[in-house]
């Protein structure tokens, strides 16, 4: 999330950065085949060596953001899965411990259907 921020405000606020790096511009390549290639100064070097690095590395911090994203979806999934399982494991024996004490009282309760409801 950070390096995203950097690379956007590279990408935003690179007329700045140039401005503040005009001093750079005086310090030219004497090289021919360079020059011939737009690596005419210190400054467009620079430049296009930042750009090109927050370019590969803004590539590589998406891919990372896909194969994490997978990998969390995937344990999530599982988590829930596993919460499922346990909570259906906890329905029946909740229901089966319902039926125990039913049946375990179940002398009071026709004690009771036969007093109250006169069967």
């Amino acid at each position: 999330m950070i390096v995203d921020r950097v690379i956007m405000e590279f990408k935003q606020g690179e007329q700045w950065i140039r401005y503040l790096m005009s001093g750079l511009a005086a310090l030219e390549n004497l090289e021919p085949a360079h020059r011939e290639r737009g690596d005419k100064d210190l400054q467009s070097v620079a430049l296009r060596r930042v750009g090109y690095l927050t370019g590969l590395l803004g590539e590589h911090l998406s891919l990372i953001k896909k194969l994490s994203d997978g990998h969390l979806i995937n344990l999530n999934m599982a988590v829930m899965y596993r919460l499922q399982r346990q909570a259906f494991w906890l329905t029946i024996v909740g229901a089966l411990l319902a039926v125990l004490g039913v049946l375990s009282n179940w002398q009071a309760i026709k004690d009771f259907a036969r007093i109250h409801l006169h069967l």
